[in-house]
């Protein structure tokens, strides 16, 4: 099957963005790459590192949407791009998916694009670019997704925004024998603790292993949605 993005092409073209230049980081950082060498050296297996946690990221929405939580129909994605999103697979699965991000103009077609930055501020949520503010109740949003490694600032965001509403479901994927698993897992926990802190909220929390893949996610419930995923196919 065809990919959705020529990830060849996307990272050629876009090779000197914060957005790949973090991927690359995160990539070298599992792989154990310590030598400074640039990304073009390790092109294929950087690729390849890509469809791998494509796949997991895959996988980690089957076991969300069989298992975990009954999520609302209307879902956003926070501060994701293209190569590492999991939106595209909601979408597959039934969910109507917002990608809120300042990387969202280059998604899929299928994805709703907000393009900018997800705050909230004085008790609302704002989608906040160079050109636009635009209140997050303005967009057809119940649920805020998001999968570490994320921006703090993301997170903080929409764990004060579920306090506003609606619901929120972080989560983590990665394999045991790469080098960013220890880091996630700790800051799913420490997140998770943090969380649970507060007593106005409430969490479900996941965990689960397949093979050397691991799995991690808590869900912060929002508002009592009016309309799921499963009854508005």
């Amino acid at each position: 099957m065809k990919e959705k993005v020529d990830i060849y092409s996307f990272i050629y073209q876009n090779k000197d963005t914060e957005y790949v230049k973090r991927l690359f980081n995160l990539f070298k950082k599992d792989m154990g790459v310590l030598k400074n060498i640039p990304m073009f050296s390790l092109i294929d297996s950087f690729v390849e590192w890509i469809r791998y946690k494509k796949d997991m990221g895959k996988e980690f929405v089957k076991q969300i949407d069989d298992d975990f939580v009954i999520l609302p129909y209307n879902i956003a994605e926070i501060g994701k791009g293209p190569l590492d999103t999991i939106s595209d697979t909601f979408i597959h699965r039934g969910y109507n998916v917002t990608a809120i991000s300042p990387d969202a103009r280059s998604y899929d077609n299928n994805v709703i694009r907000e393009n900018g930055n997800l705050i909230f501020d004085v008790g609302e949520g704002f989608i906040t670019s160079e050109s636009k503010i635009i209140p997050l109740s303005n967009v057809s949003v119940d649920a805020l997704i998001t999968t570490l490694p994320s921006n703090d600032k993301t997170v903080h965001s929409m764990i004060c925004n579920s306090l506003n509403g609606y619901g929120c479901l972080i989560g983590t994927y990665n394999d045991k024998e790469y080098g960013n698993y220890k880091e996630d897992i700790a800051k799913f926990k420490a997140l998770k603790e943090y969380i649970q802190s507060q007593t106005d909220l409430k969490i479900k929390v996941y965990d689960q292993s397949l093979g050397s893949q691991n799995y991690n996610a808590l869900y912060v419930d929002g508002i009592e949605h009016h309309c799921v995923k499963s009854r508005c196919r």
